[in-house]
């Protein structure tokens, strides 16, 4: 029996959340616009638009968790 079971690549809670919620949000630009390319191939399938709306919510999400898991300065934080 053939597996279903959606690939999280260990994503959980608020991660999951946050890119499920991006992804939905680039995928309508994946989808719009023309003259993309990857290697050198044309970015043209509705396949290998709704790929890249899932690699750049996949980068997103990565880049989250790396900015949340390192202690902001202060003075980052700070509106003086």
């Amino acid at each position: 029996m053939e597996n279903n079971a959606v690939k999280t690549n260990g994503l959980t809670g608020d991660d999951l959340y946050f890119w499920e919620q991006v992804f939905h949000d680039l995928l309508p630009v994946a989808i719009k616009e023309h003259g993309w390319t990857s290697d050198g191939k044309p970015i043209a399938s509705s396949d290998d638009r709704v790929a890249l709306a899932a690699i750049w919510a996949d980068c997103a999400a990565l880049e989250r968790k790396r900015r949340l898991s390192q202690a902001m300065p202060t003075s980052e934080c700070d509106d003086e």
